[in-house]
């Protein structure tokens, strides 16, 4: 199921932030960062937030971090885009995860609307 796959990476991600065997860069905190901007209002990640903050990040998500963000992402889509009952603990995980990959990011800015 996809959920088990993003229950253990999220965890696997979680202990190496804990165990500082992997430091999120700039690009992946900012992106993490936007992530959160974008479901601030409902609190719910969705086929289309993942999407437009893995088009954000493009080519050089891929690599930034061997990866590990992007594929967490991308998880995160596969379980929003086909949702499971139980997958609500593993959302909230994600997004605690995320929450701690973002602290560090500099504030997102959006160009004034005209």
């Amino acid at each position: 199921m996809p959920h088990e796959h993003l229950t253990s990476l999220t965890d696997a991600l979680a202990k190496d932030l804990d165990q500082g065997l992997w430091a999120p860069g700039p690009l992946e905190r900012t992106l993490a960062a936007r992530l959160l901007v974008a479901c601030a209002g409902d609190g719910q990640f969705t086929p289309a937030r993942l999407y437009e903050t893995l088009w954000e990040g493009s080519v050089a998500l891929i690599y930034a971090g061997d990866g590990r963000l992007a594929r967490l992402l991308a998880h995160l889509h596969e379980v929003t885009t086909h949702p499971a009952p139980d997958a609500d603990s593993v959302l909230s995980d994600a997004s605690r995860l995320l929450e701690r990959v973002a602290q560090d990011a500099a504030p997102v800015t959006y160009p004034a609307v005209r």
